[in-house]
């Protein structure tokens, strides 16, 4: 993950929906190795406060190009959306349960092959469904441990 929060700017929510869509553009330019772009989180949902950043999931098809093609995503996301406080997240290398929660309330901002980003979609979700049942287990177990639960 890529985070930059320095020299904050408020986030201007009124303005967001606008600028997604010029990111949308100017993210072709990383077409075909960038496969997906998503926004995730409070902005996503529409519940942005004064603690609020903006997160944006990629996924990318060529892990050759990954540290390149992170920052220069980051530098085109702070740029547009005229802030710093930018988490961005290589789907690539992120967590099955990050990756599924990012799915989960995702708006897609672009997308240069929908075959893949939907098979990749595809695959998160029934990987995360499958061991849904060892993480409950592996929660329950641990919060009887530490005294939660009986």
């Amino acid at each position: 993950m890529l985070r930059s929060d320095e020299g904050n700017k408020k986030i201007d929510i009124s303005t967001l929906e606008e600028k997604l869509k010029e990111l949308g553009q100017v993210l072709k330019e990383y077409s075909p190795s960038l496969v997906a772009a998503y926004l995730f989180g409070s902005c996503a949902n529409g519940k942005v406060g004064p603690l609020s950043d903006i997160d944006i999931a990629i996924l990318i098809s060529n892990e050759n190009e990954d540290c390149y093609l992170e920052t220069k995503v980051l530098m085109d996301l702070m740029a547009i959306l005229e802030t710093e406080k930018v988490d961005l997240i290589n789907l690539d290398n992120a967590p099955l349960h990050i990756q599924y929660g990012v799915l989960k309330s995702k708006k897609v901002i672009f997308s240069s092959d929908d075959l893949k980003r939907i098979d990749f979609e595809t695959r998160v979700i029934k990987k995360y469904l499958d061991f849904k049942h060892v993480r409950e287990m592996h929660d329950q177990i641990f919060l009887q441990r530490i005294g939660l639960e009986e």
